[in-house]
């Protein structure tokens, strides 16, 4: 069980991780290539 939970909060907390860094790779591609659109 314990293990179980360890693994849900390992993988939420990769998953947020994750989306927090394509995040604010998009955001500085937006902010510094305004001119050429990033994928």
């Amino acid at each position: 069980m314990v293990y179980a939970l360890t693994l849900v909060v390992c993988f939420t907390f990769v998953e947020r991780a994750g989306a927090l860094y394509l995040l604010t790779i998009c955001e500085l591609n937006m902010t510094k290539l305004e001119q050429n659109p990033f994928l």
